[in-house]
């Protein structure tokens, strides 16, 4: 299965969930946060957080 090389992480984690057969919420769930962020996530509303953990 091909993806488009400049696909944006919102649009790329919606096709995959969607894939799957998750829903919203399920995902959501999983993943700790809220159905709504994951929305706006996904409409690439919004930068995910990034993978490093802070400096402090």
């Amino acid at each position: 299965m091909t993806r488009e090389k400049n696909m944006e992480f919102g649009t790329f984690m919606r096709r995959e969930r969607e894939d799957r057969g998750i829903g919203l919420r399920e995902m959501a769930r999983r993943v700790g946060v809220s159905p709504t962020y994951l929305s706006r996530v996904e409409r690439n509303q919004f930068t995910p957080p990034n993978a490093t953990p802070p400096i402090e």
